[in-house]
Order: C-alpha cells, then structure tokens, then sequence
C-alpha cells in the first residue's frame, strides 16, 4: 500500500497517510500504565498516542445543504454556529458532567474556530470515549487519569516558524495548565501546543518541535496558485481516474485494511482506520472523495473535515498501491475545490512528520501554519532511585 501524496515509501519504511498526525491511536496503552511510567522517572519522549487519543478521519456524503455551513456567509444565511449535531452520543449525556466539563453548547464555539484537529469536537468524540473539558478558556480532554490540554488559541493567527509566543498568550497558557494540574484525580498532562509552556515542571518532556503546513484557498477554483509540474501532474491523472464525493463503501474499508495489513501496526491505530467509517457516518461536515478509474475500481480516496467556519482539515488519504500518477493531487484538488465553493480561506495540511510529506505539501506551495510541540509530564515529580532519592527524600529537598 503506498501512502497518501506522490511518495511510495521504501520496504521497511512507514509513512502514516497524508495528513495524520498527533492525537494517536486509541487504546495503545492504558493511561494508568502511562502514568507508571512517567511517575518512574522515564526520559523517554511521551506522545500522545501514550494515553489513547485518535486522529483525523472522516467523510460524509451530505445532501446539497452545504450553504447553511458555508464561513463567507450570504446574504440571505443567517450567521452562526458552525452547524452539526451537538448530542452525537446520547447516552454519554446521561452520564453527567464531571469538574470542569464542557456541555455541548460550548463545544460549537470550538469547533467552529479551530485552528487544529483536536478542536474539532464532533471528530474526537466520534472516535474516542474522552470527555471534553474547559481549562482556562482552552479545550482539554479527559480520559481517566490523564488529559490532554488543546493549548493551540485559535486567535493566534498563522506567521511560520518565526512565530514567537506572545506575553499575555503564554500566561494564559500557563493559567490554563495550573488550572488542569489541580483538576481531582489527574496524575499526567500532555500539552499541545505552539511552545513549551512555562508551567511545566523541569521533568516534563517535548516532543522535537513540529509545524502545521497549509495553503490559503482564494475565493474561485481558477486561482489556485498551482506550479506547472503540478498542473501535469493533475492532467495527466485527469486522463485515468475520475473524482467525487461519496459515502463510505465497502471498497473504502477494503483500501484501508489493506493498508492496515501492510505494515505492523499498534491496536489504536488499526482502531482508528477502522473507524473511518463510523466517523463519516455520524459528522455532518466531513466528506469523502473517491478516485475511481474508467472500470470503477477505486484508486484512492480523502478525507476532509469542514466544520470549522473558515478552515478545512484534509485528515486522511489513501492510494490503491497500483493507483495511477497524480491520484492524491487530484484527490487534494477535489478536496480544496470543495473548500472553495463552501467559502473556506484555508487548508490545513497537518503536521510535517517525516520529509516525504513535508515533499508532498511544498510541491502544493504550502507553507508553514503555526509551531507545534507536545509536553508530557506526571503532575507528581517522579521519585529518584537509589541513595540520592533516599537523602533528598529524608531532607525534604
């Protein structure tokens, strides 16, 4: 199975599908067990995928209602919300809400602005049990003993690399973290966002800095800003595949267990790209794009999440491995053109990850969004072994 974009990884070598990043894969560890090991003093990088969290997937075929979710709104469509079913889950209702949850009022306001995936609250809770929390006007979210602090403030406006944290910004952030370190019965913490925050203690631990690539999207299709390779790239797969929205199919499922079975993957993340399905089914604003060739046959299909009113997620895609040249450009095309039409002014690319992908993003001039980084720590300092650990122990230190 090659992976999303142009690049065919080498034998042994494994490249998630374009647009997957962080917020990993449900269920590969139990918190509890990730605690334990933070508390042990480990100065092994925690991602997220340490305390069951997932990532973009999605699609949906919708009717042609999409203007009432449209971010340029007209003249005659009232403002508001970004629109979606705000009880997807009833029976987690009925649980209640613990210290500090979010009811699902406020979970339209998030999604709505998000500048990451983890904002969008639909997409987590469709493929996750984790409850979502507010901490200090940013969105958390909670599973057992651990909680993940969405720390990226979706008015912080995109400016690369360069990008520094502003003073008020960061002390909100760090508010923010004091404020979830103090919730009952939270023994790790794992922050993302632009920085480091100052709040984390000095045995927390950093993921190796990563970015958001993206394109902005221009008000028509015939703007796009597309380099002549690419433009060649797109006519000539034009020549073999054709492309359109589509509900999830068996054939769907079928790619992605061939995928699945291509490489030794963890638990969570078979469990993610088996419920791709289930997600496309129950979020309104994620769509699905199929390549299929003159036959039918399908030669790939993308994912995307449009419930944020000016940003679109493209989260997933996937290559028959004997696809033709140019499938994921033109799967990526459909997906902007789309973007397009509803009004959106961005395309969110995902993180970097590995150079393939990044390859795969500049070929589409995209740059660099907004800084990302992960900081995992347990909210007790772990004990030190051995005879120092004893004497600071003895004397308080």
């Amino acid at each position: 199975m090659a992976v999303s974009g142009e690049i065919r990884s080498r034998p042994g070598e494994s490249f998630p599908p374009m647009g997957e990043r962080h917020f990993p894969p449900l269920g590969e560890i139990e918190p509890s067990e990730w605690v334990k090991e933070l508390k042990k003093g480990s100065h092994r990088a925690q991602s997220l995928k340490k305390i069951g969290i997932v990532n973009e997937i999605g699609s949906l075929h919708r009717r042609d209602n999409h203007k009432n979710f449209s971010s340029r709104r007209s003249a005659i469509t009232p403002a508001g919300p970004a629109c979606f079913p705000i009880n997807l889950f009833p029976e987690r209702a009925a649980r209640g809400f613990p210290e500090n949850a979010m009811p699902p009022s406020r979970w339209a306001s998030f999604a709505a602005e998000a500048a990451v995936p983890e904002q969008l609250v639909p997409y987590v809770r469709a493929v996750s049990d984790l409850e979502p929390l507010e901490c200090g006007g940013f969105l958390a979210w909670r599973s057992g003993p651990a909680l993940v602090l969405v720390g990226h403030d979706a008015g912080l406006k995109q400016g690369g690399t360069e990008q520094k944290c502003s003073r008020p910004e960061a002390a909100r952030l760090d508010a923010a973290v004091r404020e979830a370190s103090s919730l009952r019965g939270i023994e790790s913490l794992t922050v993302i966002s632009p920085f480091r925050p100052d709040a984390a203690p000095e045995w927390a631990v950093s993921t190796k800095p990563d970015a958001y690539w993206g394109i902005p999207l221009p008000t028509d299709t015939a703007d796009m800003a597309y380099g002549q390779k690419l433009r060649n790239q797109l006519r000539r797969a034009r020549r073999d595949i054709l492309t359109a929205r589509e509900g999830w199919k068996p054939d769907h499922a079928e790619l992605v267990e061939q995928y699945i079975r291509s490489r030794p993957f963890a638990p969570g993340t078979r469990h993610l790209f088996r419920h791709i399905g289930p997600y496309v089914e129950a979020v309104p604003d994620a769509l699905l794009f199929a390549a299929r060739d003159c036959e039918g046959a399908l030669q790939g299909f993308s994912v995307g999440d449009y419930t944020a009113l000016g940003t679109v997620f493209h989260l997933f895609a996937f290559r028959a491995p004997e696809s033709p040249p140019g499938t994921a450009d033109a799967l990526l095309d459909a997906l902007a053109a789309e973007g397009i039409r509803r009004g959106h002014t961005l395309l969110n690319l995902g993180l970097g990850i590995n150079p393939g992908i990044v390859f795969f993003k500049r070929k589409w001039n995209a740059t660099i969004l907004r800084p990302h980084v992960e900081t995992s720590w347990a909210v007790q300092r772990p004990q030190e072994a051995g005879l120092l650990g004893s004497l600071k122990k003895l004397f308080g230190m």
